[in-house]
């Protein structure tokens, strides 16, 4: 089974987005080393990691990138974030029954996401049948849709395809 690992963001200097993880979201460091000249932070974040890696030449803008992170009281951690100076970008919004969300600004021009979910809702409206599968969204083929999972919401090979990792050949 393939489970993520970590998130790598380059950064200019460790320094800044260091002390935002660890000091305005509370991520733990893991590991703390210097590989090939660059200084590498790598924290604990509930099971997806963060790699910190310093590079003087790092581009340091995200156009679109973010990173989520579930949180139990969306209004207690946006409270407490302001409290820290951070910048709202995105008040509080629910994009869809079940879910609410927030967005602040990171460092190094990232954009961070808080998002919190309410399982019980989100169970009784996929019970319900409100949650369309992908590839019921118009343009989609029918070869597309050949290839739903089981659980309706991730490809699958074709029946009898090695299942592959796309830089290293069959899994």
């Amino acid at each position: 089974m393939i489970r993520a690992s970590h998130i790598a963001l380059e950064c200019r200097n460790i320094s800044e987005p260091y002390a935002f993880f660890t000091g305005v979201l509370g991520l733990k460091p893991k590991l703390g080393f210097t590989f090939e000249g660059q200084r590498i932070a790598v924290l604990g974040a509930g099971g997806l990691d963060i790699e910190l890696i310093e590079d003087p030449e790092a581009v340091e803008r995200f156009a679109s990138l973010h990173i989520a992170f579930k949180v139990r009281n969306i209004e207690a951690a946006i409270e407490a974030v302001r409290r820290q100076g951070i910048t709202v970008i995105r008040d509080v919004y629910t994009p869809t029954k079940g879910i609410r969300e927030a967005l602040i600004e990171g460092p190094i021009g990232l954009v961070v996401q808080f998002v919190e979910e309410h399982p019980a809702t989100l169970i009784w409206r996929a019970v319900k049948g409100e949650f369309r599968k992908w590839h019921d969204f118009p343009g989609d083929t029918p070869a597309e849709q050949s290839f739903v999972a089981d659980n309706g919401d991730a490809p699958m090979p074709p029946s009898g395809a090695a299942p592959t990792n796309s830089s290293n050949g069959p899994v």
